[in-house]
C-alpha cells in the first residue's frame, strides 16, 4: 500500500523537527507538520467514527489539542509520533461514544462479529508489504482480528465486549494479548525510533520486572495500549508505570509502539481544506500578541521644600509695646 511506503520516505525524522520549531511558536513549522501528519490521522479518524462531518471536527480537535499542549509544555518534551497516534484514537474513540446511539454501536458490533465468524485467515492483500501493520492484521486468526476491531476500531472496553461476544472477559483480555504480542514487530523505526535500539520484548521485560505477574501485567499493557481498560483499572496502571519500575514501562511503551503501528493499518486519506485554514486561524489566534512598550514615565518637577521652621513677623511702631490694643 502507498501509505507504509510514505512512512519510509519521510518517517519522524522531518516531523520531529518541525515539531521541535513548532513547540518554539512557530506555526508555519506545526503547519508543515500537518501537511506531514493529517492523511494519516484522517485515515485513522475516518476508520473509527466513519461519519465524514464528524472525522472533521476530531482531526481539527487533534491538533489543536497538539498545538496547545507543545506550547503549555502539556507533554514535557516533544510527543513521539506513537504518542500522536495515540492522541488521535483516544479522540476519535471519544467521538464515536459521545456521538453514536446504542443501536448503532450494536449493529456495527454484529457486523463485526459476523465478518470474524465467516473469515478463515484470509491471505495477505498482494499490495501489502510482508512487515506492515495491515499485513500482520490481516494474518491474525479470526478472534485475535475481532479483538482489534472491538476494542481499537470500536471503542468497546474489555468488558463491553465479552458482554457482547458472551465470553468470560478473562478469555477476551488473554485473546487481546495474543493478538497485540503477534502485531509486535519492528515498527520502532516507523515510529520515529532508533533502529539499534537492544531493549528487550514487552514479555521478556515484563517478567524481569514481576516474574510472578508478568501475565496479568502483560494483559493489562496491551488493553491499556487499545485504550480499554476501566477508567479505575486505568488508573491503578498509571499510577503503577510511574514508580520506579523501568521494565514495566519497557513494556507499556512497545504495546503503545504496537497500538500506535495499527493506526498506521488505516489508509491515508486527504483531509478538506478548510480544516488547515481554521487550524491556521487558531494558531494565529492563540500566538502571544507583542506587548506595547509603555510611555517615558515623567519625571516629577522639582520642588521648593519649605522651612522646617517659619519666623513670625514681628510687630511694628506702637504695636511692638502695646500688642493688646492691635
Amino acid at each position: 500500500m502507498e501509505k507504509n511506503s510514505v512512512k519510509r520516505q519521510h518517517p519522524m525524522e522531518l516531523t520531529a523537527a518541525f515539531l521541535d520549531a513548532a513547540a518554539a511558536g512557530n506555526p508555519p513549522a506545526f503547519l508543515a507538520f500537518y501537511d506531514l501528519s493529517a492523511p494519516e490521522l484522517y485515515g485513522l479518524v475516518l476508520d473509527i467514527v466513519v461519519d465524514r462531518e464528524a472525522a472533521d471536527r476530531t482531526l481539527l480537535e487533534i491538533f489543536t489539542g497538539i498545538w496547545r499542549g507543545l506550547s503549555q509544555e502539556h507533554w514535557g518534551s516533544r510527543p513521539s509520533f506513537a504518542q500522536v497516534l495515540t492522541n488521535a484514537h483516544r479522540s476519535a474513540v471519544r467521538h464515536l461514544r459521545a456521538g453514536k446511539s446504542g443501536l448503532e454501536i450494536q449493529a456495527r458490533l454484529q457486523q463485526m462479529t459476523a465478518a470474524a465468524e465467516t473469515a478463515r485467515r484470509p491471505a495477505v492483500p498482494p499490495q501489502e508489504p510482508p512487515q506492515s501493520a495491515a499485513a500482520q492484521i490481516a494474518a491474525l486468526p479470526p478472534d485475535q482480528r475481532l479483538m482489534i476491531g472491538l476494542l481499537y476500531y470500536s471503542g468497546q472496553l474489555a468488558h463491553e465486549a465479552a458482554a457482547h461476544l458472551g465470553w468470560p472477559e478473562n478469555t477476551v483480555r488473554t485473546c487481546t494479548l495474543l493478538a497485540m504480542q503477534a502485531i509486535h514487530a519492528p515498527f520502532s523505526v516507523l515510529l520515529g525510533h532508533s533502529a539499534d535500539t537492544s531493549t528487550s520484548p514487552p514479555a521478556e521485560a515484563a517478567r524481569a520486572a514481576h516474574p510472578e505477574s508478568a501475565a496479568e501485567f502483560l494483559e493489562k499493557a496491551a488493553l491499556h495500549a487499545l485504550g480499554a481498560l476501566e477508567p479505575v483499572e486505568e488508573e491503578a496502571f498509571e499510577n503503577h508505570l510511574r514508580q520506579d519500575c523501568a521494565g514495566c514501562r519497557e513494556a507499556s511503551r512497545a504495546f503503545t509502539d504496537t497500538a500506535a503501528a495499527i493506526g498506521l493499518a488505516s489508509t491515508p486519506s486527504n483531509p478538506p481544506a478548510y480544516i488547515k485554514d481554521i487550524l491556521a486561524w487558531r494558531l494565529d489566534r492563540d500566538r502571544p500578541a507583542a506587548q506595547p512598550s509603555p510611555p517615558p514615565r515623567r519625571q516629577p518637577e522639582a520642588r521648593a521644600e519649605p522651612p522646617l521652621f517659619t519666623e513670625k513677623p514681628q510687630p511694628k511702631g506702637w504695636r511692638r509695646f502695646l500688642p493688646w490694643l492691635s
